[in-house]
């Protein structure tokens, strides 16, 4: 029988311990934290010198004061539980060092376009100038079209439209080129102006209702009529040879040696030409919107007609306004004075 309990009192007896499986999970780490390789060698030195000892006294190991199997077991739980702990703690940490660009990608992600101040910031701004670009196109493409359509108030007060060539206002200059007085037994009764070579002129003002149709205004002149509104036509439409014309007719009133003598039934009429000056051709850009009255660019021709019977009568009178019977009888004839800027 003491046979029996020396053999069970060889060496040191060991109590298996139980093994969770969080332990078993975390061997590895736990058992930094329970011996070093240094304790360890001490603790082996000491359990085999222990042993040694017990061998020596019969085989018999006395328990060590303040540390039983119990301890130990729940020291090991205690720091299992410490360890546990930190590695809960540290995980987010020791995942994002092992995969950072992961992190950073989730981070990215999470964050709003709006989160990045300086991205926005840039974004921002160019709505904004392209808003304002899109205004000021709008704003500019309304004024102008608004000007387009609308004539324009000049200080004489005549209209002036901002359409292309032939609408605007211009100023003629005719010089007489032809004369003839066979109308009136008194040449004199018939004159063509107050000096027959002089030059004069004549500010004209051309308007367009629709694409058709034009009409001509003048202001007062020393010896041309004053127009208004004129309806003119437009003959061989964009032919070298187009033009514009028009025919009035009128009474003319003569002062001759103290008489005045009116001719009634006088045809006015013009042609002014679009597309030529003189021999060659002009150009037909003129900005009359800029550059207010312009000299009209074609060729212009004016006349005053009178064509008369030998039974057609010539009404006179003196500076007093009596009636003056017999000074102008009329003839049988033509009365013509043409004028041309072409000279």
């Amino acid at each position: 029988m003491s046979h029996g309990v020396n053999g069970l009192a060889r060496g040191a007896l060991r109590v298996p311990q139980r093994q969770s499986r969080r332990q078993s999970r975390y061997d590895g780490f736990g058992a930094q934290y329970v011996l070093s390789p240094g304790c360890r060698q001490a603790d082996n030195s000491s359990r085999s010198s222990s042993g040694a000892a017990d061998e020596k006294h019969g085989g018999y190991r006395a328990s060590m004061p303040g540390r039983t199997g119990e301890d130990e077991a729940q020291m090991a739980k205690e720091l299992q539980r410490w360890a546990d702990e930190s590695m809960e703690t540290h995980k987010p940490l020791m995942a994002a060092q092992m995969d950072p660009d992961k992190d950073d990608g989730r981070r990215e992600e999470r964050a709003p376009w709006y989160a990045h101040r300086s991205r926005a910031c840039r974004f921002l701004t160019l709505v904004g100038v392209g808003g304002l670009i899109l205004v000021a196109l709008v704003v500019g493409l309304s004024v102008g079209l608004k000007d387009r359509g609308t004539p324009v108030s000049t200080s004489d007060g005549l209209n002036k439209s901002n359409t292309a060539f032939p609408v605007g206002t211009f100023s003629l200059q005719p010089r007489l080129i032809h004369r003839s007085n066979n109308c009136v037994s008194r040449p004199s009764a018939w004159r063509c102006g107050s000096a027959d070579d002089a030059p004069m002129t004549l500010h004209i003002t051309v308007s367009a209702p629709d694409a058709d149709h034009f009409s001509i205004s003048s202001k007062p002149s020393s010896y041309f009529p004053t127009l208004t509104d004129v309806a003119m036509g437009r003959m061989s439409t964009n032919e070298p040879d187009e033009r514009l014309v028009f025919t009035v007719p009128l009474n003319m009133t003569i002062d001759s040696a103290g008489v005045r003598c009116t001719i009634q039934d006088v045809r006015w009429s013009a042609a002014l030409y679009t597309k030529r000056r003189g021999e060659q051709d002009v150009a037909m850009s003129v900005d009359v919107k800029v550059r207010g009255e312009v000299e009209w660019p074609g060729d212009a021709q004016l006349a005053f007609v009178k064509a008369s019977t030998a039974t057609e009568h010539v009404v006179c009178g003196d500076e007093e306004g009596r009636r003056v019977d017999g000074q102008v009888e009329g003839t049988r004839g033509t009365c013509e004075c043409i004028y041309s800027n072409d000279g």
